[in-house]
């Protein structure tokens, strides 16, 4: 091998060619996952409710203060806006199954940094009709690369979806409540019994899933549950309440 060849091999593996910013595919002259404006622009949530981790200027939001959880605390690195909703219909419409890794990241770290002392992952399941659709389950997807990065074991089976519900998208908090209802149902309650639990999902809103599910691991069983989503929904009825926090 010529000292010219060997250069150009030693250049490709310190700046390999065709690495792409996973965000808005722009080529990148150094191995990461993310370009520097798209990196920029994620909209990070930094200040939010202390129980149920909704993006918030002040410290409890309406529907914690005026409500119980079923579980301990909730936590999202990031708000559901910006980039950040266009990576998730990515990989929930589009199989865009290369996203998981670089963005469950984010989530091992909030989960570090939050002090979440957590047994096993619980991922939150998906109807079999809508994981034909799909081909996977993006929250088992996203619980993967977290459960490598905290290591925290997955258990799979211990709660499946028995009812097929609409999207929760276009629906109201009252009506997500209802959608969810006895959609869920324990496998093997012997896994989660005295443990303490995370729960992960994509997207959380009025986090009437995760209630519904945390709700059902704690009458059999467990312990405390927690809850790890990737994105939090923004405060849609408070446009600048959204400005300020994204400021």
């Amino acid at each position: 091998m010529s000292f010219k060849a060997f250069l150009k091999k030693l250049g490709d593996l310190v700046y390999p060619a065709n690495i792409k910013c996973v965000c808005c595919g722009r080529e990148l002259d150094e191995t990461a996952d993310f370009c520097k404006p798209c990196y920029k622009a994620l909209p990070l949530n930094r200040r939010y409710c202390k129980y149920c981790g909704a993006p918030l200027s002040g410290s409890v939001c309406y529907s914690c203060s005026n409500g119980e959880r079923s579980f301990c605390k909730a936590r999202s690195p990031f708000m559901y806006t910006g980039n950040i909703v266009n990576m998730v219909r990515k990989f929930k419409y589009d199989g865009a199954k290369y996203l998981f890794e670089p963005l469950s990241k984010f989530m091992a770290d909030r989960y570090l940094k939050s002090h979440f002392d957590c047994d096993i992952i619980v991922p939150v399941p998906v109807h079999k009709k809508r994981l034909k659709e799909r081909g996977y389950n993006q929250a088992e997807e996203l619980a993967k690369g977290v459960s490598k990065l905290v290591h925290v074991p997955i258990e799979n089976s211990a709660v499946t979806r028995v009812k097929f519900s609409v999207s929760q998208t276009e629906l109201s908090g009252e009506e997500r409540e209802k959608n969810v209802l006895d959609s869920f149902a324990m496998q093997n309650s012997e896994d989660i019994v005295d443990k303490n639990v995370l729960v992960i999902d994509d997207v959380m809103t009025t986090g009437s899933t995760v209630d519904e599910v945390s709700k059902l691991l704690l009458e059999n069983g467990a312990n405390k549950v927690y809850v790890l989503t990737l994105a939090h929904s923004c405060l849609d009825k408070d446009k600048n309440e959204v400005s300020a926090l994204l400021s």
